[in-house]
């Protein structure tokens, strides 16, 4: 038994779309424990998408595609490019980390993966795991991990042309080459969208707010021996969207980037041993304008991460990880002019070193994941976090689990330094959660039901307009799920309750919803498919900062709409309507939700 390099793993994962065909019930998932495995076979609450689930979706976003997932809530600021904040499990939005090909996009700028500024034309598959996995990744994995697959090729040459329109002067065009041929494997995507949007905030400048964003993702890899394997990789997305000037904010747009660059290497050292080196850097980068007029230099938070990965074959049924990473974090913010005046510069760096190990195996019906990590950060000294899981295969149909994990999360430079609204003696948030889960598959259906309870210690919430770290917050939920294909038709049913409370005053945690759901039915029929989707969350309540009172939001449910037509080989049509009936669907207090939105598509394949 040989142990898989990153370039097998790259294969398996380009190779899931075909696997999900011939077993679309229990797709390929690498997140949960970096190695190749089906989701009836981890032992965690996963949900994946291939690219053929994004294109039969309605989604015409990333965070869109999300929204329903059990345990996962989504807060939009006011429509397409604005901020949206990703709560997996009644969590904070910087607690859950998201990485593009294995590249963390959380900075320690701002804390949160900025999800909304990846172009979903440019993914071929995603993977959400719920629960903590600091033990494999450190900070910012304390409720979950999404991670987005760049677009693989698996032929010796593929390409596609994508071009979209749209009601919100909506315009969109992406093209996809690649090829692989003799262990050699290259891509390209670039991509560009622009739409007029619509009102961002209530109450403030009543105009449309724009977005328009141009990306470029692609990559080579080789087996370049035997023994040996290269690759690099590059995403990079950029952009402006609008926003309303308020009596808070002095700009009314940003421009935007967005990039990951990586290089690795993978060594089969013998029959089961392998070593995995990669250097990666992330960068988000922000400036601001008020009426097309910068307001000072751009403000840059750049993560630098050198890492070393062991895998051993320990046995036939357990193997063994092993890894050490260094981390770079630097915040850079000139002086600009805010509603208030001028801000002082900031410029701010920290490092972090870890060594993490994992053992993965199983004996008979039995399967486990057990793994330590350990932290040195420069700034917030030493911390130590593990997880223990166990499952038990009774048949397919019925898979018991159990887990125990801890995690932390440092806070950011931006709530340690931002002028007016920051706390420099912040202490990062400790969390722990249970959980106990059970799922199954048959040849037409799956299902997945978990409960879950976490504590966190030292929060950090907004009680006023700056943050401050509170005792403990307690989190306990329920996440359901059903899938059945019968014949022509796909029925999907998810549903979640998620209890986020603050400790100290014993209320729900702003913006999370107690209850979400989604219901979701496909019909095809020859070259023709139908699919409706209902969403749906209960009332949240938020922050309004104007009078630093808490407010509630109303819950709602919204219907979107899909089709897709396979003209003839190679020629595909497709049609979207997001938010049909153009429901009010408040995430964020004060800010309009994206609303009504109708496109087509033309996808050319060859």
């Amino acid at each position: 038994m040989t142990t898989p390099t990153r370039l097998s793993l790259a294969i398996a994962i380009t190779l899931a779309p075909l696997a999900v065909e011939a077993e679309e019930l229990d797709p390929i998932v690498v997140t949960s424990a970096k190695t190749v495995e089906t989701v009836n076979q981890s032992n965690a609450s996963v949900t994946t998408f291939t690219r053929e689930d994004i294109e039969n979706s309605p989604a015409n976003t990333l965070d869109e595609l999300l929204i329903g997932i059990p345990g996962i809530s989504v807060a939009n600021s006011g429509g397409y490019g604005k901020q949206t904040s990703l709560f997996t499990r009644g969590t904070e939005s910087n607690h859950t980390l998201v990485m593009v090909d294995g590249v963390r996009i959380n900075t320690a700028q701002e804390g949160a993966g900025l999800i909304q500024h990846i172009p979903l034309s440019q993914v071929e598959r995603v993977e959400v795991v719920r629960g903590p996995r600091s033990s494999l990744y450190g900070s910012d994995a304390l409720g979950g991990v999404v991670q987005v697959f760049s677009r693989r090729p698996d032929v010796s040459f593929e390409g596609m042309t994508e071009l979209t329109a749209g009601t919100e002067d909506t315009y969109g065009i992406t093209q996809y080459l690649g090829g692989a041929q003799d262990g050699t494997r290259w891509d390209l995507t670039v991509s560009g969208l622009q739409t007029g949007g619509n009102d961002a905030q209530k109450g403030f400048e009543p105009d449309d707010d724009g977005f328009d964003n141009a990306s470029i993702n692609g990559g080579f890899e080789s087996q370049v021996t035997d023994n040996a394997a290269v690759g690099a990789r590059l995403y990079q997305s950029e952009g402006r969207y609008e926003f309303d000037q308020s009596s808070t904010m002095g700009a009314d747009k940003s421009d935007f980037l967005q990039r990951t660059l990586q290089a690795y290497t993978d060594l089969q050292l013998s029959d089961r041993a392998s070593l995995n080196l990669t250097l990666s850097e992330a960068t988000e980068r922000r400036r601001d304008y008020v009426d097309d007029q910068p307001q000072g230099k751009s403000t840059i938070g750049t993560q630098t991460k050198a890492s070393a990965t062991l895998d051993y074959v320990v046995l036939a049924n357990m193997d063994a990880k092993l890894g050490f990473e260094r981390t770079d974090d630097d915040y850079d913010q000139p002086t600009q002019q805010g509603a208030f005046g001028p801000t002082p510069a900031i410029d701010e760096e920290r490092f972090n070193n870890a060594v993490f190990g994992q053992l993965l195996g199983g004996w008979k019906a039995f399967s486990y994941q057990l793994g330590l990590r350990h932290d040195n950060n420069e700034q917030f000294g030493e911390h130590t976090t593990g997880n223990a899981v166990i499952g038990y295969e009774i048949t397919p149909a019925a898979k018991p689990y159990a887990s125990y994990g801890t995690a932390f999360v440092t806070p950011t430079f931006v709530d340690l330094y931002f002028p007016g609204f920051s706390n420099p003696n912040l202490d990062p948030e400790q969390g722990e959660t249970a959980e106990i889960g059970l799922k199954g598959s048959g040849d037409h259906w799956r299902y997945s039901i978990a409960a879950f309870y976490s504590e966190i210690e030292d929060l950090i919430v907004f009680p006023g307009s700056q943050p401050e770290n509170v005792d403990s917050s307690y989190i306990r939920g329920g996440e359901a799920s059903v899938a059945y294909d019968w014949n022509q038709w796909w029925f999907e049913l998810a549903a979640g309750y998620t209890r986020a409370v603050n400790a100290d005053s014993d209320e729900q945690l702003i913006r999370r919803p107690k209850w979400s759901g989604r219901a979701s039915a496909r019909y095809e029929i020859s070259d023709v498919s139908l699919r409706a989707d209902v969403r749906s969350q209960g009332h949240s309540h938020d922050t309004d900062f104007a009078a630093f009172q808490r407010v509630r939001m109303a819950g709602f449910a919204v219907t979107d709409l899909s089709a897709s037509w396979k003209v003839r080989d190679g020629v595909e049509l497709e049609a979207k309507a997001r938010n049909v009936f153009d429901q009010e669907a408040e995430t964020v207090f004060g800010y309009n939700d994206r609303g009504r939105l109708v496109t087509a598509t033309i996808r050319f394949r060859y």
